[in-house]
């Protein structure tokens, strides 16, 4: 049986905005800068392919574009709406390609990206242990993860009448679960104003 769309699905203008000026001017931007600096970090084994989990309509890869990232980017994301956005937009970036698809299962094979950006997703589902899962087995190193509600002493699971949720996980066991996964972990924490958002990243 199909999922029925959540709130967000049915949007006919994605949250986040859809042109260039917008991403640019995106008030999580530096968060959005913090972790395109580290993809683009002069290193001994460079990321050469990332997929981006929850894409949006194309925000991270016009962002990375134009700081420099010229090799493989996937964008995927369970809104039609914003991926045929990112499609029409954003053509002209090359080797820069999306496609509408579930995060839980990801239609590439073990290890296929060198790194994975996933934003603004976690949160809003239903837990979080099937997707770190499908993160872990389809990147080769990296897992990049960025919250907008940082983790807590426990789990608070929130659903909205709409169907989408804002959770906020427990710190030990969602670092706990990246480890038993396989990752290294660092955390940076990030603010905006007076928010407090985070940048979580794996390393295998």
């Amino acid at each position: 049986m199909a999922r029925e769309l959540d709130a967000w699905q049915r949007r006919d203008i994605p949250i986040g905005g859809t042109t260039p000026q917008e991403f640019i001017r995106n008030h999580q931007r530096r968060l959005r800068y913090f972790i395109e600096r580290y993809i683009l970090e002069e290193r001994e084994e460079k990321i050469l392919s990332v997929l981006d989990v929850a894409c949006n309509a194309g925000i991270e890869a016009f962002r990375l574009h134009r700081e420099g990232y010229k090799t493989r980017y996937v964008g995927i994301d369970a809104n039609r709406k914003a991926v045929a956005i990112a499609h029409k937009q954003f053509s002209f970036l090359g080797r820069f390609y999306f496609l509408a698809g579930d995060a839980l299962h990801l239609p590439f094979q073990d290890g296929e990206f060198d790194c994975i950006l996933v934003k603004d997703l976690l949160e809003h589902l239903e837990y979080y242990t099937d997707a770190l899962a499908e993160f872990a087995r389809v990147t080769r190193r990296w897992l990049i993860i960025g919250l907008f509600i940082p983790l807590g002493g426990k789990d608070r699971i929130v659903r909205h009448p709409d169907g989408y949720y804002m959770n906020r996980y427990g710190k030990r066991a969602f670092l706990g679960a990246l480890h038993d996964l396989g990752f290294g972990v660092s955390m940076k924490t990030i603010w905006r104003f007076w928010a407090r958002e985070q940048v979580i990243i794996g390393v295998k």
